[in-house]
């Protein structure tokens, strides 16, 4: 993984896999954090450090988290992750399951949603239900993260998983 970002249990965005792959499980964007959830994240992160990746951070008291992982220290995050599994909060576990027919038309409809809000480089998913995007598309810009805040609420999407492509 090359980079996490948790703004609460029901909003997550990871950008990672060994180049990059991320996952976005975002129900409602309003949504509240409530205290149990931020100590299951707090167990993720113990979990994930007692198990070889020292620096996972602790979610803050909104939940929020960052973290960015080079290819070099991929290995050591997916060996963290796989013991850790049943540490996982329900929105990210749900993450692992292949896509449903359903899950795809929606997320190809979330794709189309940001590309009618000019972000027209923004891929369609590939069959397994990420995002491949190639090294001139910036997601972290306010104009793509207002627009895909936006097409989140529209679609009703409940997770986005990227990919970020080599050069």
């Amino acid at each position: 993984m090359n980079f996490f970002h948790c703004k609460t249990l029901r909003n997550y965005t990871w950008y990672g896999a060994l180049t990059a792959v991320a996952a976005t499980a975002a129900l409602d964007a309003n949504a509240q954090l409530n205290p149990a959830d931020v100590e299951q994240l707090v167990e993720y992160a113990q979990c994930m450090r007692a198990n070889g990746y020292a620096e996972f951070p602790d979610p803050g008291p909104d939940g929020r988290m960052q973290l960015r992982v080079d290819p070099a220290s991929g290995g050591r995050f997916q060996t963290a992750q796989r013991a850790c599994t049943d540490k996982l909060p329900s929105g990210m576990a749900a993450m692992n399951a292949p896509p449903t027919p359903e899950r795809l038309e929606t997320l190809v409809k979330f794709a189309e949603c940001l590309r009618s809000a000019g972000v027209s480089e923004f891929p369609d998913p590939s069959p397994q239900g990420a995002f491949e995007l190639g090294s001139t598309l910036n997601i972290e810009t306010p104009q793509v993260q207002q627009a895909m805040q936006a097409c989140r609420e529209s679609t009703k999407v409940a997770g986005l998983m990227f990919r970020k492509t080599k050069p």
